[in-house]
């Protein structure tokens, strides 16, 4: 297998997941909550813009087998935190999403 390396830190990704499927496990996340369909929306179209980047691995993700793998998830969990908190989601909702996706954001 290629190594691939995270478009943002250039870390190793060590568990190939695309950007879509990162997303559509967010998108679970806040049905679970039962966020509001258009924030949800609102929100998940923000990550998207903020992840939308080309990248030159050729690893494709190990859930859907169909797009390449662009970021580790530390910084996918970085920056959805990052927006998280931009769109003023309260401190026990981002506790949440780090109990549920093992993000730890503690100092970020």
């Amino acid at each position: 297998m290629i190594e691939s390396n995270c478009s943002l830190c250039l870390e190793t990704i060590t568990d190939p997941v695309c950007i879509k499927c990162y997303l559509r496990q967010v998108k679970h996340w806040f049905n679970d909550l039962n966020i509001d369909a258009i924030f949800k929306k609102f929100a998940v179209e923000k990550i998207k813009q903020r992840l939308n980047f080309e990248t030159l691995n050729e690893t494709n993700c190990i859930l859907c087998r169909k797009e390449n793998v662009n970021v580790c998830f530390f910084c996918f969990a970085f920056i959805t935190v990052e927006i998280l908190r931009e769109l003023n989601i309260p401190d026990s909702l981002i506790e949440n999403f780090s109990e549920t996706f093992n993000y730890d954001f503690i100092g970020l």
